[in-house]
């Protein structure tokens, strides 16, 4: 059981999210430029000019000179983004069990962040790709609307808190890499992401990673090992999950147990005990929901026996789950709970190709133009790195997730001519500043 709760909860406790609570995101540090929050109709954003300096800050009022949409994206609008968003967080586990082993736990939103943040320097096929995978039933500016809104919605109280920081790092050698500053707008307005320029050394690997650590609170140590020397931007998201259980367990509903592993393996673990008010059950699964102090449920499924959580994931999509939740009873269940800890860490480039977004990881067909410029090179992504901590206890949980997009510079595609030596041929070996063969032959027969 501790692998087949640890798959399902991370999409639990990212998707269960309602109330009407404002996210005040901190910019720190070295932005460009500090967000102002006050109030929306006041609200100004960080921007860069098209050379890479600053300009003045961007208002409201400007944004919607831009064409851009800057009000709440409504009811009808976060249903659709709620749908999609289950449906990826579907997509996007039981994908990556199709590669990942152990303990695997994803956060669909710190994920969907990082890429939607991407998405919007994307163009053409590849942005339509990305929106495939992301938002089918969106386009890109609802997706930017959707996620405003709904992070704006987010519950924080003492009791239970979601915490999502953004932020983008691009070189200061302007030849290495410009930005475009519609796309650094943008990405502050919707995302309230921190927009930061240093150079690309080791000291931007340990600002990135002191970033991480922080907006984790402590939970992803780093994200990042290494900068490449073709790395030419970073596209971060950090998430935390902290609750306190609605009903806390007692020290006498903590007991040791046994729980059996994947491998079939028995193993010795503290199982805590209590009674739940939500069951649900399905025709390959039975489950509860055990709500923590204010606007977030842990959820469990247990698959039947003989079946895997992995086979479990593939019976299902984000509509399944979220129908499963709506449609669950209101009786009592006694249910066990291992208390646990896990980490995971993945690179997601083939699990996101896989599922739809071959082009933005392709240099010869990926079109990142609407995000910045890298001299006669283009851009795609290299890495989209992810790593997830959750632990479970007595009194409650803590979360947490950090998604890393590379962009790395390309060399242009250029047509491409075949040589193929397999006729007789004339060959040469020659003096380079003057071109005298110094030996010259003819091959009629290799053998």
């Amino acid at each position: 059981m501790f692998r087949k709760w640890g798959y399902i909860v991370c999409a639990a406790l990212m998707l269960l999210c309602q109330g009407c609570g404002k996210n005040n995101m901190d910019t720190a540090g070295n932005t460009m430029h500090n967000t102002e929050r006050a109030d929306r109709k006041g609200q100004t954003i960080p921007t860069v000019s098209e050379s890479g300096g600053a300009k003045a800050d961007t208002t409201e009022e400007e944004m919607r000179g831009k064409r851009w949409i800057t009000k709440l994206s409504g009811k009808a609008g976060l249903q659709t983004f709620s749908a999609d968003t289950a449906d990826f967080a579907i997509a996007l586990l039981r994908q990556t069990c199709e590669t990942e082993q152990g303990n695997v736990m994803i956060s669909p939103v710190s994920v969907l962040s990082a890429l939607s943040m991407t998405a919007g320097g994307a163009r053409g096929d590849t942005q339509s790709q990305m929106l495939s995978v992301l938002g089918r039933g969106q386009d890109m500016d609802s997706l930017n609307r959707n996620i405003k809104a709904w992070r704006d919605g987010l519950i924080h109280t003492d009791g239970a808190d979601v915490s999502l920081a953004n932020a983008i790092w691009f070189p200061e050698e302007k030849e290495r890499f410009t930005p475009k500053a519609e796309f650094l707008e943008a990405s502050s307005f919707y995302f309230d992401a921190e927009i930061r320029q240093a150079p690309f050394d080791e000291s931007v690997l340990n600002e990135i990673n002191n970033w991480t650590k922080e907006k984790t609170k402590g939970l992803i140590p780093k994200i990042l090992d290494d900068v490449p020397g073709d790395a030419v931007m970073y596209l971060i998201n950090a998430a935390a999950f902290e609750g306190r259980w609605r009903n806390p367990y007692t020290e006498s509903s903590v007991r040791q147990g046994i729980f059996t592993n994947q491998s079939g393996e028995q193993k010795e673990a503290l199982m805590m005990s209590s009674t739940e008010k939500i069951y649900i059950e399905d025709e390959n699964a039975v489950g509860f929901v055990k709500p923590y102090e204010d606007g977030y449920s842990f959820v469990a499924l247990l698959p039947t026996e003989g079946m895997t959580p992995e086979e479990y994931i593939n019976t299902l999509d984000g509509r399944r789950f979220q129908s499963l939740l709506a449609e669950a009873s209101q009786e009592s269940v006694h249910v066990v709970l291992p208390r646990f800890e896990a980490e995971f860490t993945v690179q997601m480039q083939e699990v996101l190709a896989a599922m739809g977004m071959e082009d933005a990881f392709d240099p010869g067909r990926a079109d990142f133009s609407g995000m910045g410029e890298s001299g006669t090179e283009g851009i795609c992504i290299s890495r989209v790195i992810h790593k997830t901590y959750i632990s479970v206890d007595e009194l409650g949980t803590k979360a947490g997730a950090a998604t890393a997009v590379e962009m790395k510079r390309t060399m242009a595609s250029v047509p491409m001519r075949d040589v193929c030596l397999d006729r007789p041929f004339v060959y040469a070996i020659v003096e380079n500043s003057t071109n005298i063969p110094v030996f010259i032959g003819i091959l009629n027969d290799p053998a």
